[in-house]
């Protein structure tokens, strides 16, 4: 299939494929491959040109979309340097039919067959979605311990903790005092996490964020705001 970019005003960059199989011009917009128009091979630029012009507002709605779902999940693929708490993202292409995830002490390993194209929002899930069990078994191991450590130290006390795969929180502390924790704590250092954890404890007291939440929040971490500052740069919904 013969293909070439063009640029359109308003659009943006556009993939033009001529297919030999193709019968009539259509078009496909899909997250991190943009827009490809695929044109029967007698067609012309101009007739591809005067289409997208057709379609524009449609293709306008559809990108803000996609836009959106980009920006909520970050494209990982073989050159994305992603890390957990204690486990590197290994991407590999091999001679196989199939998809393969290994989790070692110390390497996420997802095997894919060669040519497999991870842009695509499967791809992209399954590599999410080994992460998230790897965020997992970490925080299995991890939080639960910290957070009785810390609560042993401190002198607080809670009825339980539960685990789950939260994205838009890094832990709540219910009235009951039931403390939730995402796991994807586990892809914050060390000080943050124990932030996040002494945060829900205090909640255990003070259970809002009143002026005496704060005095006894900062009673026990002395850089109470330098830390709030850094872990709003850790975007709890991406790697």
């Amino acid at each position: 299939m013969e293909s070439e970019k063009i640029i359109l005003n308003g659009i943006g960059e556009v993939q033009i494929c001529r297919s030999a199989k193709a019968r009539n011009i259509s078009i496909r917009i899909a997250p991190f491959k943009g827009i490809k128009v695929t044109l029967p091979r007698h067609a012309s630029l101009k007739e591809a040109e005067d289409f997208l012009e057709e379609k524009k507002k449609w293709i306008l709605k559809n990108l803000a979309q996609i836009r959106k779902y980009e920006a909520r999940h970050r494209l990982i693929d073989e050159t994305t340097p992603v890390s957990t708490h204690h486990h590197t993202l290994k991407i590999l292409f091999e001679k196989r039919d199939n998809i393969g995830v290994i989790v070692t002490p110390l390497t996420l390993y997802i095997r894919f067959p060669e040519g497999t194209d991870l842009r695509t929002p499967r791809m992209q899930k399954i590599i999410h979605q080994a992460l998230e069990h790897t965020l997992k078994l970490e925080a299995e191991a991890y939080l639960p311990q910290r957070l009785h450590e810390l609560a042993l130290q401190h002198g607080f006390s809670y009825r339980k903790v539960s685990l789950r795969n939260s994205k838009t929180r890094w832990g709540s502390c219910s009235p009951d005092n039931s403390i939730n924790l995402s796991i994807h704590l586990m892809r914050l250092p060390n000080d943050l996490i124990d932030y996040v954890l002494l945060h829900e404890l205090v909640h255990t007291v003070h259970k809002n964020h009143g002026k005496r939440f704060w005095q006894a929040l900062e009673k026990i971490i002395t850089d109470v705001k330098e830390r709030r500052k850094r872990i709003r740069a850790y975007s709890i919904g991406m790697y």
